[in-house]
């Protein structure tokens, strides 16, 4: 049962001005479905003449209307109640008199009474009236009320007497009645509309659309359809003067107009087979998510498709997807999510899902892993600071940079995913902190603007929705463009601003306070953009149990050989990380100060043999010696005996700045290297103590004391 509030000025007039009968048939827009009629003829202002009427009420409400005279009137009667209770009051005074005999004394003592009244009453009205011209007002009603008790009690009531008094309160009540103006029609209490099936449409009319100057005037609801969650409808706009954008703006008014309650979702969107002027409008009445769902596992992503399966439709029609790979391509994007909406859980259930398909998945988190625990533990490499991300997109480069090589050699028009060439999902959270640093910014933006076709592929997610998200200056916009092309899901906010970053006609901070509940944007013109509620992956332990079962694979022998030294040494700084976080724990629990780096600035352990048994990317004829086999002993120097890790490439640097090149740029002069790579190269020796960065010289550096035992003879290495 719904409560409905009529148009008070429509009451009377409802069944014949609302929904006027029509005089002959009009003609009619052909219709796919064969279910509706749609007239085409509109007046000059664009909007129909005779619109259809909806269904016709079977019986009359079940509640009659009463107006409530009394409350109605009760402030425009107070003027004469006012002139009752002076006639009264001086007929009383005038009866004493005749009782006592006492003219004189009883005459005195009511004037006192009279002007004593008012002199109170002016007090009171000068403190509360809200204007000078109110006040004076007030003071004059006051006096000119005592004077006529007065004279009437010493005087005697007269039809002279009376007559004063209508005429003199009349005037003085004027302004009064000016402020309190009666309504066009009486109040009258809410109707019972006993069938909730037939009242949508009527109140489309009566509120949203028809006649009734609402936000979509002209517009009709038509077709109603049964589903498991609620009713559907055709929403018929005015052609040329309404679109979707128009219908989704109002959503608000629209909710109001159809007397939507809290838990009801008003759904709106392109209808699949009628034209753009008709748009398919959902209302949920018994929404079939209210409960969390139950993640499928696996079984979401469908490598055929190239989709992952995020959730069920609020409406219970369809599920939403996210769309991993198309043909040539693999796709990126962006989640955004306040505290308690679900963004962590659909983060991980993204990485666990893509992860079972043979996915390699990157994780960079600046709080040290903190937000999601178990992709810094389970991922392929993990990046737990904002230098550990630069590094990690430093690596992704070099993997686009082999790709882009192979696609040409090989003449590939993109890139596909298979076990032998796996894609690489590099998932960033709080990317808002990363995104900040210029740096990584710009090849952030370089990764999601050009790896597409080459299998490299950023899925970033943020609590912040604003612009801010993705850094500052004009690469965030690129930036967002660039991830959103992929896929985009929002869901509920602290704020609106997403509203308005994104592009979206709905105010995700209006979302239900349901984990997972959130706006799938569809990117690819296929599917829907509709509210959903992703699955759950459930508690800790359950997820942690799937990650354990999950072979979480590496990159390509080739690519892992391109990604270099850092990616070849990720195990090593993962365990230096950890030995140097459990040292800082235990410090601060002793109370004692911190004696060592934050994770992500710590020395890696030296391993007893080398991790790979690989060529050392990128080679250059005549400057990198053949791979020696599987087993074979290394021949080195002193120095390089005590610290494998170091190659041909590191010691070539370290010569370099020995004889007074000391920058990147003098180095790649002298090597022909890229730059990227000489980056890498030393961060590499600063990392392991060989380098340190001058505070004097900004992007300068100096050998340190660790790397006197090293020769600077390369000869010897040869």
């Amino acid at each position: 049962m719904v409560y409905v509030q009529p148009d008070p000025r429509a009451d009377r007039r409802r069944a014949t001005a609302v929904y006027p009968p029509y005089a002959a048939p009009a003609p009619s827009y052909p219709d796919p479905l064969g279910q509706h009629a749609y007239p085409a003829a509109a007046t000059a202002d664009g909007y129909a003449d005779q619109p259809p009427p909806p269904p016709a009420p079977s019986e009359p409400p079940s509640r009659p209307v009463r107006r409530l005279g009394r409350r109605y009137l009760r402030k425009q009667t107070a003027p004469h109640y006012t002139m009752a209770l002076l006639a009264l009051s001086a007929t009383a005074a005038r009866a004493a008199i005749d009782l006592t005999g006492a003219e004189a004394e009883v005459a005195m003592a009511t004037a006192a009474t009279a002007f004593t009244v008012a002199i109170v009453a002016s007090i009171v009205a000068m403190r509360r009236a809200p204007s000078r011209r109110d006040r004076r007002w007030a003071v004059v009603c006051a006096a000119a009320a005592a004077t006529w008790v007065s004279s009437v009690a010493a005087n005697g009531m007269s039809w002279d007497a009376a007559g004063i008094l209508v005429a003199v309160g009349t005037v003085l009540a004027l302004p009064w009645w000016r402020r309190h103006r009666l309504p066009n029609s009486p109040v009258v209490e809410p109707l019972v509309v006993e069938d909730e099936q037939d009242s949508y449409q009527a109140l489309w009319g009566m509120y949203c659309g028809g006649n009734s100057g609402g936000p979509l005037r002209g517009s009709w609801l038509t077709g109603r359809e049964e589903i498991k969650s609620g009713e559907r409808y055709v929403v018929q706009l005015v052609p040329g003067k309404q679109s979707l954008q128009t219908a989704l703006a109002a959503l608000p008014m629209l909710r109001t107009g159809l007397r939507l309650r809290p838990g009801q979702d008003l759904i709106i969107e392109k209808h699949p087979l009628l034209d753009e002027a008709c748009l398919q409008l959902t209302i949920v009445t018994r929404s079939p998510v209210k409960q969390p769902i139950g993640w499928p596992g696996p079984s979401a992503y469908n490598p055929r498709t190239g989709k992952l399966a995020l959730g069920p439709f609020v409406d219970g029609e369809g599920v939403g997807h996210w769309r991993v790979c198309t043909e040539n391509s693999l796709w990126g994007g962006f989640l955004c999510g306040g505290i308690g909406s679900g963004k962590s859980r659909m983060f991980e259930s993204l990485a666990l899902t893509l992860a079972a398909h043979g996915f390699v998945i990157w994780f960079g988190d600046k709080q040290g892993g903190a937000s999601s625990p178990l992709l810094a533990k389970h991922a392929d490499y993990a990046a737990r600071s904002t230098a550990d991300i630069d590094r990690m997109l430093d690596v992704a480069l070099l993997v686009m940079q082999l790709r882009e090589a192979e696609n040409t050699l090989e003449e590939l028009d993109g890139f596909t995913h298979s076990p032998a060439r796996p894609g690489l999902l590099i998932f960033i959270d709080e990317c808002h902190e990363p995104f900040a640093d210029p740096k990584i910014q710009a090849k952030a933006t370089t990764i999601a603007r050009e790896g597409r076709k080459l299998g490299v592929a950023i899925i970033a997610a943020s609590q912040t929705g604003t612009l801010d998200a993705f850094g500052t200056g004009p690469a965030a916009d690129t930036l967002r463009s660039s991830l959103m092309s992929g896929n985009l899901v929002v869901l509920r906010c602290i704020s609106n601003n997403p509203k308005n970053i994104f592009g979206m006609d709905i105010d995700p901070k209006a979302f239900p306070p349901l984990p997972g509940y959130g706006l799938l944007v569809d990117k690819s013109g296929e599917g829907r953009s509709a509210p959903l509620r992703g699955y759950d992956p459930g508690d800790k332990e359950t997820r942690s149990a799937f990650a354990r079962q999950v072979t979480w694979r590496g990159l390509d022998v080739g690519a892992a050989n391109a990604a270099g030294v850092l990616y070849r040494d990720r195990r090593l700084k993962e365990q230096a990380d950890r030995a140097a976080l459990a040292a800082k724990v235990a410090a601060l629990r002793a109370g004692q100060p911190l004696a060592a780096d934050a994770p992500g600035t710590t020395t890696p352990p030296k391993p007893a043999q080398p991790v790979l048994t690989v060529v050392q990317f990128p080679t250059w004829p005549g400057n990198q010696p053949a791979a020696a086999p599987a087993g074979a002993p290394t021949t080195a120097n002193k120095g390089d005996a005590a610290d494998r890790r170091l190659t041909r490439s590191h010691h070539t640097v370290l010569q370099a700045i020995r004889e007074g090149r000391t920058t990147n740029a003098e180095i790649r002069r002298t090597s022909g290297w890229g730059e990227t790579h000489v980056r890498n190269l030393l961060n590499d020796l600063c990392d392991w103590g060989y380098l340190s960065r001058r505070a004097d010289l900004y992007g300068h550096y100096d050998v340190t004391d660790q790397a006197a035992g090293l020769t600077d003879d390369l000869a010897a290495m040869a």
